[in-house]
């Protein structure tokens, strides 16, 4: 009955975090062609709370061990992500910056 629960336990895991990996990769992936605002948008409103609701069910589950391996992964991957969302995020405000600056401000052509 224990060895029922487990594979049980283990194909659940399975179903529930392959096809968000996949798709937190080809989100991650898509970032980079396609529009950057909608998919920052999409990845912080979508993805990443689901992935946390993964790693707090997985964490609950009674026969931890044999997921500890999964959530770790699961875990470095979300952290993982997350620093690649700041960096994003700060690549942004940059550009935003380097963009003001060399744009002329109104006053400049004003008084001009």
């Amino acid at each position: 009955m224990a060895v029922h629960g487990v594979a049980w336990g283990i194909s659940v895991a399975g179903w529930i975090m392959s096809p968000i990996i996949s798709k937190l990769l080809d989100k991650v992936l898509s970032y980079c062609k396609f529009d950057k605002e909608e998919m920052l948008h999409r990845l912080l409103t979508d993805v990443l709370p689901r992935l946390t609701l993964t790693l707090e069910a997985a964490e609950a589950v009674s026969h931890r061990v044999f997921f500890e391996a999964i959530m770790e992964g699961l875990k470095s991957a979300f952290y993982d992500i997350e620093d690649i969302l700041d960096e994003l995020e700060y690549i942004r405000h940059q550009k935003k910056l380097d963009k003001q600056k060399r744009s002329p401000s109104k006053r400049t052509k004003i008084a001009s």
